[in-house]
């Protein structure tokens, strides 16, 4: 299932950027924070919760190699969050090549007004 990013503010204990879904109370479930039912049992007694932000690589739509810094790229990719929900994001490395599917990866950021979260290698 691909997530529409619902970033929350930066918590005060952690300071950090997280991602927000819905739980079903019922089947256990993870689903996008837009639905109103659970996608798998059609429950409407959703939970919100906070993702942890780690997951692995699920696959690459595209990799850039930046003109200023020879060994970084930005991968364009979708992520595979451990709660069980896929985000599109964007993956910055240092590395000469892309990174494969698989990867484990950590939530590093939010931009505001971008859909898609930033990762980096965990």
């Amino acid at each position: 299932m691909l997530q529409t990013l619902q970033p929350e503010e930066k918590t005060a204990e952690a300071g950090q950027d997280a991602l927000r879904f819905r739980r079903c109370a019922w089947c256990r479930s993870a689903t996008e924070h837009t639905r109103t039912l659970c996608r798998v049992c059609g429950s409407s007694d959703l939970d919100e919760e906070r993702s942890q932000g780690s997951g692995a690589i699920g696959w690459t739509t595209g990799v850039v190699h930046t003109q200023e810094l020879v060994h970084r790229i930005r991968q364009t990719c979708f992520v595979a969050l451990d709660e069980g929900f896929t985000v599109p994001a964007t993956v910055e490395a240092q590395a000469i090549e892309a990174l494969p599917t698989g990867t484990r990866v950590r939530l590093a950021g939010l931009v505001p007004g971008e859909k898609a979260a930033l990762f980096v290698p965990a």
